[in-house]
């Protein structure tokens, strides 16, 4: 619009060049003020108008309405004048924002709407009406007449001209009626009256600036209002007419040589386009540029942008005529410069990528016209590679293109029948305006608005993100470039979701651009923000979602710092995705991440020292199965190894480094690199288990290490078990007390457990010596596991009964069969198991062993008989050998037939001959044996016959 303007200049100095006189004579209403006989002397030093004036000429904006707030003119008319400049200057400020610029034009239009209204019958009335409408049609209109002249606009564009020029062409009419009746008035004036009309300067203005003005604004409105209505409105053809009439009838403006020669050619050819004349249209624009060629160096300059979009008319007047081939011809020549006076490259080249489009759709159009489909759909294709061609070539042309094209679509709803580049447009369109609205909702002044404007931001990033959704069910061709913009949808409508507040669906999105799209642009971005984003949800998400958010955090996580290691984001990623492998218990490649930290890495030597962990936890889990035992130990002296080396960096860094942070998260590392070595022998080093004074040391470093201080407590612990110092592990436990349950109870389950582990009820029920003294210790274990079981907030009933058979095992191993008999009848062994629903079989098969250990066969009988006769998944499996086992022990010491006994093991070995595996058939063939003895007693044997 900046070159229109240049024309208009120009069309103003030839054809209305008495304003600049007349403006300095003051009869303008935009005149310096007269002087007043009252000015004092010091007003008359200084003079006011030519310092008004000057700050005027000199764009000095802000110090003229400073000057006129402190120095208010006399004269209304002339203060009014002067706000009237003031705003248009600020109008014409090309810095400031757009809507602030239009917002003070239209305060000057009122201020000489309001001018006009107030004095109709002053001399300078018609003046201000043509004033008025000029700024009314390329002031106010500008914006919309630029996106339609250069762009061919869209819908809602169109409509905004047709509303401004009804309104122009309205205010010109009544000005040509007053101009008419002015004519009428002065020719039936008396010659001595006519001479001093002629005297005031009145007739001239009005013949050399007010009509001639006036005549070439109403030449461009109706060219404007016919320019914003559609082909088959037949007013657009009576708007054409009344143009060609216009410039018939100042035959002069076209003359050659004429100063108004190349401009009123352009518009006689964009004109006779719009006419549907393509040919003459082609003919009259082809003139303009030899026209310009003959002018002076300086005037040509400013001729440029005529000479511009006269070649851009000329185009779409040969596509108008069917002639594409020469249509693409002409615009290969523009594409060399894409630059003319006063017009940006950026707009010139959007201009010239649009009108190519445009040829490539008014091809595809007609060939589909004829039947040829597969040809119309190269052509569509040729439509979209174009424009894909421009933003490859210059990607700051990418938002400007989208913003043109998504005018033109007039703000689709849907994205159904738009090509690929039209949906991408349309996504990141809708998405940069809802992204505009969501800054304007946090910067707004006011609950009101602030609400008002994100209501309108979210409603904006719920339709982007549909937008995508749509465009990524439909999928995309083939064609070179698809991808990308497919890619380009994709991410926009990720972004959407995450602001929409859909963080899972935004993670998603973005994991599949940097997933499926490497070589797009924004992949490695993509992964990034998949990464965060993942993150943001994995930290928030809670229950069975926490898990599928992990996972896909890892994913994210592991594509960034594979598929985009390049990406220096990666290699600040990679000591996280190291860390969620470790949190998700994938120790070994975890510690093969950790090893690929960079050491500029800022968490470096915390890498450093995780990696030894998971190495450590690593050995610890898996022992020495699958390696020799020198592997073995050298493994370990590599990981303690290790874990030295870096207590010792870990304190050199402390010593010096001021970030207290860092120093308590690294002074915890050391603490546990001291641990680690502890409990990697006790819990699979191998060899002699440290003592328990092994752990003083780390005791008295982790007091103030919550996360540490109960894992050394239960080391210590451990080691006293290890060292069979019972009465210690005693007093030990007592410093349990006030301790978490999910910290206490996983601890005096371990401990239980290693104090039992000599003990198998399979053989005999009662423990002797040692073990039987750990029995004892391990009774006190299972109470205090039941001391927690029974607090208010402590574990659930099947807990409990699980606490309760670990004491009885315990005080059946300790010889205490009476307490052991009650606590399992306490726990539910007093109650025969349902065959239709099973259950728990422990506390019946705990009940039956105490009977048994005491000698009252004939009561254990049926129990172990009842338990026998269940399936494996009712009671168990090793319940069903164990009962098995027991049975037929309390029938041979209850002196049944042997022969029995031997057909029920016949039985079982033959549907299962490994009877229960070496666990059990070594009993089993012990009782063969015995009853065989029994079927042939030798000679003398005690308790034979």
């Amino acid at each position: 619009m900046r070159a229109i303007r240049s024309f208009q200049a120009a069309v103003f100095a030839v054809v209305i060049a008495g304003l600049a006189a007349g403006a300095a004579r003051g009869q303008g209403a935009g005149g310096a003020p007269a002087r007043s006989a009252a000015e004092s002397p010091e007003e008359l030093r200084f003079d006011s108008g030519e310092f008004i004036e000057g700050l005027r000429r000199r764009g000095l904006v802000d110090l003229l309405e400073l000057y006129l707030k402190e120095h208010p003119p006399r004269s209304a008319d002339t203060r009014a004048a002067l706000d009237q400049e003031i705003l248009r200057a600020r109008f014409a400020d090309r810095g400031l924002p757009p809507e602030e610029r239009l917002a003070a034009l239209r305060q000057a239009n009122a201020l000489l709407e309001n001018l006009i209204r107030e004095k109709p019958e002053d001399p300078r009335a018609m003046e201000w009406r043509a004033d008025l409408a000029f700024s009314r049609l390329f002031d106010e209109g500008e914006s919309v007449t630029t996106a339609i002249v250069y762009r061919e606009g869209g819908p809602a564009e169109r409509a905004a001209l047709r509303e401004i020029t009804d309104d122009a062409i309205q205010l010109l009419e009544e000005l040509n009626t007053r101009l008419d009746a002015e004519d009428s008035r002065i020719q039936g004036l008396s010659e001595a009256e006519f001479e001093q009309v002629e005297r005031s300067g009145h007739i001239e203005r009005l013949e050399s600036r007010v009509r001639p003005k006036a005549e070439y604004a109403r030449l461009w409105a109706l060219y404007y209002n016919a320019l914003s209505r559609t082909p088959d409105d037949p007013e657009r053809k009576h708007r054409l007419s009344a143009v060609q009439t216009i410039l018939d009838d100042h035959p002069e403006w076209t003359e050659k040589n004429a100063a108004l020669e190349a401009q009123l050619l352009l518009i006689s050819g964009m004109a006779l386009r719009l006419a549907g004349e393509a040919g003459a249209a082609e003919a009259k624009l082809s003139q303009v540029q030899p026209v310009a060629a003959t002018r002076p160096p300086q005037v040509r300059a400013g001729l440029a942008w005529a000479e511009f979009l006269a070649s851009l008319e000329r185009v779409r007047a040969l596509r108008d005529g069917g002639r594409y081939d020469d249509a693409l011809i002409a615009l290969d020549q523009m594409r060399l410069t894409k630059t003319a006076a006063g017009i940006p490259s950026e707009s010139a080249a959007v201009s010239i990528a649009l009108c190519e489009r445009s040829v490539h759709l008014a091809r595809a159009k007609a060939e589909r016209g004829t039947g040829r489909q597969e040809q119309a759909d190269r052509h569509r294709a040729a439509a979209s590679a174009c424009v894909l061609r421009w933003i490859r070539e210059d990607a700051a042309l990418r938002e400007p293109l989208y913003a043109a094209l998504y005018a033109q679509l007039g703000e689709p709803e849907s994205a159904s029948g738009l090509d690929v580049v039209e949906r991408a447009a349309m996504v990141a369109v809708v998405l940069g305006e809802a992204e505009r609205t969501r800054q304007s909702a946090e910067s707004a002044q006011g609950e009101a608005l602030r609400a008002d404007l994100s209501r309108r931001a979210g409603a904006l990033f719920d339709r982007a993100m549909q937008a995508a959704e749509f465009a990524g069910e439909t999928g995309v061709s083939a064609r070179p470039g698809d991808a990308d913009l497919a890619a380009e949808i994709a991410f926009n409508g990720a972004v959407a979701a995450y602001r929409s507040g859909k963080t899972g669906k935004a993670a998603l999105g973005l994991l599949r651009v940097a997933r499926d799209f490497p070589s797009f642009a924004e992949a490695s971005r993509a992964a990034v923000l998949a990464v965060q984003v993942s993150s943001d949800l994995y930290r928030g998400a809670v229950g069975e979602e926490r898990a599928a958010a992990r996972d896909l955090h890892l994913e994210a996580l592991k594509l960034l710092t594979s598929t985009h290691a390049s990406d220096p984001a990666a290699r600040y990623w990679r000591f996280f995705y190291a860390q969620a492998l470790e949190e998700a218990g994938h120790r070994r490649e975890a510690a093969d991440q950790y090893l690929l930290v960079e050491a500029g890495h800022p968490h470096a030597l915390e890498a450093e020292f995780l990696r030894w962990r998971c190495v450590a936890e690593e050995l610890i889990g898996t022992g020495s199965s699958g390696s020799s035992e020198d592997a073995y130990q050298r493994r370990m002296q590599e990981i303690v190894d290790g874990l030295a080396a870096f207590r010792k960096r870990a304190e050199r860094v402390n010593a010096t480094s001021g970030d207290a942070e860092q120093g308590e998260r690294l002074r915890e590392y050391v603490a546990e690199a001291t641990l680690l070595p502890l409990e990697l022998a006790t819990l699979g080093g191998g060899g002699a288990a440290p003592s328990p004074e092994a752990f003083a040391a780390v005791e008295t470093m982790c007091a103030a290490m919550p996360r540490l201080r109960f894992r050394v407590l239960q080391s210590r612990l451990m080691a006293l078990v290890e060292a069979d110092r019972l009465e210690e592990l005693q007093v030990g436990l007592m410093s349990l007390v006030g301790s978490q349950e999910g910290e206490v109870v996983p601890l005096l389950q371990a401990i239980h457990a290693r104090l039992m582990s000599g003990w198998s009820p399979v053989g005999a029920p009662v423990a002797e010596g040692a073990q039987q003294r750990r029995a004892k210790a391990a009774v006190s274990v299972a109470d205090r596991l039941l001391e927690v079981a029974t607090r208010p907030e402590g574990a659930a009933s099947k807990e409990r009964v699980s606490y309760l058979i670990l004491r009885g095992e315990a005080q059946l191993a300790a010889g205490d069969l009476a307490g052991a008999a009650d606590t399992f009848k306490e726990a539910g062994g007093a109650t025969a198991l349902d065959p239709r629903q099973g259950g728990d079989a422990r506390p019946r098969l705990g009940l039956a062993e105490s009977l048994f250990a005491s000698g009252n066969y004939a009561e254990a009988l049926p129990l172990f008989n009842e338990l026998a006769r269940l399936e494996y998944d009712e009671a168990g499996e090793e319940a069903h050998w164990r009962a098995l086992v027991r049975d037929l022990q309390c029938r041979l010491a209850l002196q049944h037939d042997p022969r029995g006994v031997l057909k029920v093991i016949e039985n079982h070995r033959a549907s299962s001959p490994d009877l229960g595996g070496p666990k059990f058939s070594a009993a089993f063939e012990q009782l063969r044996r015995t009853c065989l003895q029994r079927l042939n007693p030798e000679p003398g044997a005690v308790g034979n016959p």
